[in-house]
């Protein structure tokens, strides 16, 4: 049948893994992130913040900028405030406004469509 999909495993491409979300590994001012999740569906970019803590810096590092952030699961929240730091990604450096969020996250750091599109970053796994 081409052309058409007759279910959800005909959408994916060789394996499972094809969907899973992607994941890198770079710097954040200085210090090796692991887990930095690349999401093209995010209109910002997000830090936990146990992961700020864990880069040495902390809460009063941000500025007053606070926005609420809406998620996926129609949760709301506040963010702490935002921060810019250097990121190095591959041979990318660059910088990145990250919003600072007090919650438990699968990821320690996420870049959203603005950071992707300002570096011209396509996602691709």
């Amino acid at each position: 049948m081409t052309g058409v999909c007759s279910s959800d495993l005909d959408l994916l491409l060789g394996t499972a893994e094809h969907n899973r979300p992607l994941y890198m590994t770079g710097t954040i001012d200085g210090t090796k992130v692991n887990r930095i999740l690349v999401d093209p569906g995010s209109s910002v970019n997000l830090m936990s913040l146990k992961t700020l803590k864990s880069i040495a810096l902390d809460s009063h590092h941000l500025s007053k900028e606070k926005i609420i952030i809406q998620g996926f699961n129609q949760h709301s929240q506040q963010a702490l405030g935002a921060i810019t730091l250097p990121i190095k990604l591959g041979d990318l450096q660059a910088e990145a406004k990250f919003y600072i969020i007090n919650a438990d996250t699968s990821y320690k750091a996420l870049l959203g469509r603005p950071w992707l599109h300002d570096y011209y970053v396509v996602p691709s796994t």
